[in-house]
């Protein structure tokens, strides 16, 4: 009998021992007992991941005499050869993994994503340096929305042994973007309405032949027209959002005589924060992601007749 036995260990991937050689013996059921008793059976509780096994045979067919006897066997040679799942070790920790950050400016907010796989001795073991890992690689100030995991084991019935192989993770996190300046969206909608002759309903009561009852409807003048202008603006600061908002009553340009009556104008502020710290609106602890503004003006316009 001859045995080789071979160590292989990945650093990123799972350790193996393979072992391989050959028995010689007279019968195969011979070989194979002498393989089981001496190799096999002390890895019996262990995770084998592969096994082959061939078998030749060696005959012989001449004697002293020169006489030729039916052809009879000598020996059987066995090759075997087998891989045995190896666990690493209980201080070894490997890992890979990669890191993305995407930058929204018109949300001021920054995702970062870290994922990859650990080898490690258990999955306690590659948790607990997923910790160590993703802590030391977080932007500060970010916070944590969203996190998977998952564990990779083999299993086989023949020894009933379950082997950890690896474990996958993947972690994100939002945080805002700060020392911007300038505005970020602005959307805008004007509307108006003209000057018209203001119609007046007289309503007839009908004959007590069932006829007539037809309204009269007589003009009652001019009817005041109006402008409204409406939107929404966001910015990094919220004095840059309400003055954009401001700005936009230039387009209360009054009526055909050069009156203008503006209404009491709107303004609502909005304050949106990054998800799980503790929101603070004004102050020097402020932490706003993004200020919008959404605003309503208006004026009354007695004489805007539509051009034409």
């Amino acid at each position: 009998m001859e045995v080789a036995i071979d160590t292989a260990k990945e650093a990123l991937g799972t350790d193996a021992v393979t072992v391989s050689g050959h028995v010689v013996a007279a019968t195969q059921a011979g070989a194979q007992a002498l393989y089981t008793a001496n190799v096999r059976t002390a890895y019996n509780t262990s995770l084998v991941q592969s096994e082959r096994t061939s078998y030749s045979n060696v005959t012989g067919n001449a004697d002293a005499t020169g006489a030729q006897p039916a052809a009879s066997t000598q020996f059987v040679r066995m090759d075997f050869n087998f891989s045995v799942f190896q666990a690493k070790g209980s201080t070894t920790v490997n890992y890979r993994y990669g890191m993305s950050v995407s930058n929204d400016w018109l949300q001021l907010e920054q995702r970062t994503q870290i994922r990859g796989s650990i080898f490690a001795v258990s999955s306690a073991a590659a948790s607990a340096a997923q910790t160590a890992l993703v802590n030391g690689l977080v932007p500060a100030g970010a916070a944590l929305v969203r996190s998977d995991s998952g564990q990779d084991y083999e299993y086989t019935s023949a020894s009933g042994v379950t082997a950890f192989l690896k474990y996958d993770f993947t972690v994100e996190y939002v945080g805002r973007i700060t020392g911007q300046a300038g505005l970020l969206e602005m959307k805008l909608t004007e509307s108006v309405t003209y000057s018209g002759t203001r119609w007046i309903e007289h309503p007839l009561p009908r004959y007590g032949d069932g006829t007539g009852g037809v309204s009269i409807v007589q003009d009652g003048g001019q009817t005041c027209g109006k402008r409204e202008v409406r939107g929404s603006v966001s910015a990094p600061t919220l004095a840059a959002a309400q003055n954009w908002a401001w700005q936009q009553q230039s387009l209360l340009t009054g009526d055909n005589s050069d009156n203008n009556y503006p209404t009491p104008p709107q303004l609502d502020n909005e304050f949106e924060f990054i998800p799980r710290f503790d929101g603070v609106a004004y102050g020097a602890t402020a932490n706003v992601k993004v200020y919008r503004v959404s605003f309503s003006l208006g004026e009354l316009l007695p004489n805007y007749l539509p051009p034409g």
